[in-house]
């Protein structure tokens, strides 16, 4: 269970005030208006009679903990698209909670916990959502009743409740988009002994004696947060464990309908899988409009697999406009795989291209490849499949077994980390170990192998709130450096890879892969990455661009002006040694000789490498990357000698292999 504000509220009789405050500086609950009292009178009346009529006693049996966790989805009341909402939390139409206004946002997060006592459980429990104004009357945002004779005694269990409107109002959008969610945790068990709660003291003139009180509350409420936190953290972690990791990437829509005036439309998307909702962001005026936007979400096997998938056009006056929607059956896609869909809209309203990946959220060590069936791995890639398939090139198995000595980003010195694996665009992610510096993860992940030139990297990253994620560290490992069958620890570094950070991961890698394919794919385009970020301008880099033109260029007039100063015989010696040199090099000059200097080149650099004694992970790391890089602007030519300069590269690849 999530840490709150925790504070115990006995229900009094009729004579309390219809505002309860958590301390002396809250200020007063504000009244609800007249269509709120009318619609409380209704649902009062509906209740059975015995919880209408009976007042609330000072002692009880009963002690119920509820903690408001978050909202999802909820409803727009601002001109700016958001609301500042809060929660009210009213029983027998006296409220006895509220919680703090979290302002422009529709996905809050309030994680505030108090306990009632209550003697019946034939009432009613109404949860009402609010966006506060400043200089009106606050918005009703919608309401849902929790019958507390339909909870379960003894152990902390989540409820996700859907808000509802009122008689008279909400009701076109209830039933176009309804009015969100609201995620609760409650623990209601019997207590044995009666609590009677201290009577109402008026307020008292002496404000140092009120000061006292004050200091002495919060100093309780400090102490009962302290006292709580370690059941909080153990409850949390029996009762929010799911099954899998659904990982989208909404990428870009094509022909989409057209629903403004201009001719296009200001498209979002919305989608929802079991009791998570989310949306992207709104791209203005385009038909074909590009997010590139990944949630992470949690998937139930007992729940429903389907994926639901709207898309919406931003209104920025009235409602939003319905552009399309689609169904997904995630159960049809395979496991630790990131599948490229083309999802159409019904209706032919256009399509949506997005990637989706389930992992497995469990340790996955006996799912390992059997000896058989790695015999069986190495005859499908062997030489006689060469001319098949040439896009599949390799199968790679990697292993993630544990890590250690992890930098802390939470508070209490500890963090909940998971790690993410990337081959270009298949992206797979581990479970979270909550609470650790030393996580064990234990899993096993096949990923298809396309290029064996690819870089796999490992991430680790901090597991925050609202799907949020801090970075730990990162390793980058060239696939023609894999070690088989061999547990190595890599140290983490920053995301540049450019020095060391805390901690290191433990992994073992596998793989298989035909070499005819793998040369082929040496001379083909790369496959690239769709998550690429778009360049941002820095002035830095242009200045050091403007820099080095201007060097070059510098460069290039001295060579001119040296040349024409050989042509004109200005130094007759230095002219006659250049065409000594010149007829030489021409009457002796043989195609081979390129690609052998190139050789003598990499093998002085090999031996200053030795005698520098720097790591030979990350020289391949950095030759791989150069090297692929300037294979791809050679492919646009054909010349015999770019031939030669490729395949002198491509052997010296397989020889360091």
């Amino acid at each position: 269970m999530v840490e709150g504000n925790h504070s115990s509220i006995d229900l009094l009789d009729d004579t309390m005030s219809d505002s309860v405050h958590l301390s002396d500086t809250e200020p007063a609950v504000p009244e609800e208006d007249v269509r709120e009292e009318e619609w409380m009178d209704t649902v009062s009346s509906n209740m059975p009679e015995a919880a209408a009529e009976t007042p609330i006693s000072k002692s009880s049996n009963m002690k119920l903990e509820l903690t408001i966790i978050s909202g999802t989805d909820l409803l727009s009341r601002d001109r700016n698209g958001l609301s500042d909402p809060y929660v009210k939390v009213k029983l027998q139409d006296k409220t006895i909670y509220r919680t703090k206004v979290i302002e422009k946002t529709l996905t809050p997060t309030w994680d505030e916990t108090f306990m009632l006592h209550i003697d019946s459980r034939n009432q009613s429990l109404a949860i009402k959502v609010f966006d506060r104004d400043k200089f009106s009357g606050d918005d009703f945002m919608g309401m849902a009743l929790v019958d507390l004779s339909a909870l379960q005694t003894g152990r902390p269990t989540d409820l996700m409740v859907e808000l509802l409107p009122d008689s008279c109002d909400l009701e076109e959008e209830y039933e176009e988009r309804g009015l969100g969610e609201i995620h609760m945790r409650y623990l209601l068990h019997d207590e044995s002994s009666t609590v009677v709660c201290p009577p109402i003291q008026e307020p008292k003139v002496n404000t140092s004696f009120n000061l006292l009180n004050s200091i002495s509350d919060s100093i309780e409420s400090l102490m009962s947060n302290i006292v709580r936190s370690d059941y909080a953290d153990s409850s949390s972690t029996n009762t929010s464990e799911w099954d899998y990791t659904v990982r989208i990437v909404i990428m870009h829509g094509q022909n989409l309908l057209s629903m403004d005036d201009n001719g296009f439309s200001d498209p979002y998307v919305r989608f929802k899988l079991q009791n998570e909702k989310y949306k992207t962001k709104v791209k203005n005026k385009t038909l074909d409009p590009k997010w590139m936007e990944t949630f992470s979400l949690h998937l139930f096997d007992h729940k429903s697999w389907q994926l639901d998938i709207s898309v919406f056009d931003h209104n920025i006056a009235g409602r939003d406009d319905f552009m399309g929607r689609a169904s997904l059956d995630l159960s049809k896609l395979t496991i630790d795989r990131t599948h490229d869909l083309n999802v159409h809209l019904e209706d032919e309203a256009g399509s949506l291209r997005i990637l989706v990946t389930i992992t497995g959220a469990v340790s996955s060590t006996d799912h390992e490849t059997s000896a058989s069936t790695r015999d069986e791995i190495i005859r499908r890639y062997g030489l006689l499949n060469s001319l098949k398939n040439f896009n599949d090139v390799g199968w790679l198995q990697l292993k993630v077994i544990r890590a250690h000595g992890l930098s802390s980003k939470d508070w209490g010195g500890k963090s909940d980390p998971f790690c993410t694996v990337e081959l270009v665009n298949t992206m797979l992610q581990s479970h979270t170990s909550y609470n650790t510096l030393n996580p064990e993860w234990n899993r096993v992940f096949t990923i298809p192998v396309k290029d064996i030139h690819s870089v796999l990297e490992v991430t680790v990253y901090d597991e925050d709130k609202d799907m949020k994620k801090e970075f730990i560290g990162k390793v980058a490992i060239p696939l023609i450096m894999i070690e088989n069958g061999v547990q190595k620890w890599y140290g983490l570094k920053d995301k540049k890879l450019f020095s060391r950070v805390k901690g290191e991961v433990l992994l073992e890698l596998d793989m298989v892969f035909n070499h005819v394919k793998a040369a082929f794919r040496t001379f083909n385009p790369r496959e690239e990455p769709v998550l690429q970020e778009e360049p941002k301008f820095k002035i830095s880099l242009f200045k050091r661009n403007v820099t080095r033109v201007r060097s070059i260029g510098s460069s290039l007039v001295s060579a001119k002006n040296f040349w024409q100063s050989l042509v004109d015989w200005d130094y007759p010696s230095k002219t006659l040694i250049a065409f000594v040199a010149f007829m030489v090099g021409v009457w002796n000059f043989e195609l081979y000789m390129l690609p052998l200097t190139l050789i003598m080149l990499f093998i002085w650099n090999l031996m200053v490498r030795e005698i520098k004694g720097t790591s030979a992970a990350d020289d391949m790391v950095y030759f791989v990357s150069v090297f692929s890089t300037e294979l791809r602007l050679l492919r646009k030519h054909n010349s015999m000698l770019v031939f030669s300069l490729r395949f002198s590269l491509c052997y010296l690849d397989m020889f360091s292999v």
